[in-house]
C-alpha cells in the first residue's frame, strides 16, 4: 500500500476530499545536496492538491488522516495516464508512416508527425468518452484517523 498524510476539507454526497502537501522522493539522506529528486521537489515546490477518497472511518472536516492506494491500483492509474498514450503514439507514427509509404509519393516527416498526432489525439478523445480512461477503482481510501495532540499554555504571569 502507498500511504500519504492528509487533512479532510470537505465532505460531499459522493467523496470526502482531502488536501495533500507535495512531498520529496524520499524523506530526506546525507545525499540531498546531489539528489536529483531533492532538487526537482525544490523547484516545484510543496504545492497542496485536493483529492477525493473514499471514507469509511467517517472522518470530519478538519481531521488529519492517512490515506491509502494499493500498488495494483496505483501501477493500473500510472499505466492509463503515461504508457497507453504512448503507446497509441507510437502505433500511430507506424501506422501512417506505412500508409503514406504505400499510397503517396510525397512521404515527408513533419506530415508523418502530424498525421500521427491527430490519430493519437482522435483515439484519445474517443477513448475518453467512451469512458475507457476512467480510474474506477483507484480512488485512495482513509485507513487511519490521527488524534490531535492539543497543547494549552498558561500565560498567566501569577502561577
Amino acid at each position: 500500500m502507498v500511504e500519504a498524510r492528509a487533512t479532510v476539507v470537505a465532505i460531499d454526497a459522493e467523496y470526502t476530499w482531502v488536501e495533500t502537501r507535495r512531498q520529496g522522493g524520499c524523506g530526506g539522506c546525507e545525499g540531498e545536496g546531489s539528489c536529483g529528486v531533492s532538487t526537482l521537489s525544490k523547484v516545484i515546490g510543496k504545492r497542496a492538491s485536493k483529492v477525493p477518497v473514499e471514507n469509511p472511518l467517517n472522518a470530519k472536516t478538519g481531521d488529519e488522516v492517512t490515506i491509502s492506494l494499493s500498488e495494483n491500483g496505483l501501477i493500473t492509474a500510472t499505466a492509463k495516464l503515461y504508457l497507453l498514450p504512448l503507446l497509441l503514439l507510437f502505433g500511430s507514427f507506424l501506422l501512417v508512416d506505412q500508409l503514406l509509404a504505400q499510397w503517396s509519393q510525397w512521404q515527408q516527416e513533419w506530415l508523418v508527425l502530424v498525421l500521427a498526432l491527430a490519430v493519437t489525439a482522435l483515439a484519445l478523445g474517443w477513448m475518453k468518452r467512451e469512458g475507457m480512461l476512467e480510474q474506477k477503482g483507484v480512488v485512495p481510501v482513509i485507513t487511519e484517523i490521527h488524534e490531535r495532540n492539543i497543547v494549552s499554555f498558561n500565560l498567566n504571569k501569577n502561577s
